[in-house]
């Protein structure tokens, strides 16, 4: 549903994958085998964003990094609705069942969660 509101199933990936990791930043290579998109979506998708300022891009050595524009006045909106979204391809099928990830472990009587807290 969310790629009919966004216009492309490329671009809701990609913007999962950078509001996911807000201070990262990707080459071209790395993004298309990430999200597992066709590289010249990915380009064309990645050239859409940039011309709107959602992502900006660096050369670092002879690679174009692109990374999300923390300063683009929609920043905020954008990551409440990408950076909590995890990407999954069952989402797709209206008919795919989401399991609880508590669930999937069965009964548990007992849990522990140990660490410092100060």
């Amino acid at each position: 549903m969310i790629e009919q509101l966004f216009g492309s199933k490329t671009r809701v990936k990609l913007l999962r994958l950078f509001y996911s990791n807000p201070n990262r930043s990707f080459y071209v290579r790395e993004i298309t085998r990430k999200i597992d998109e066709q590289i010249n979506s990915v380009r064309r998708e990645l050239a859409n964003l940039l011309n709107v300022g959602i992502i900006t891009s660096d050369t670092t050595n002879n690679k174009l990094y692109y990374e999300v524009n923390q300063t683009y006045e929609y920043y905020k909106p954008l990551s409440q609705i990408f950076g909590n979204i995890k990407n999954s391809k069952s989402k797709e099928s209206s008919n795919s069942r989401t399991v609880d990830p508590l669930k999937a472990l069965g009964h548990i009587e007992l849990a522990l969660y140990t660490g410092r807290f100060t």
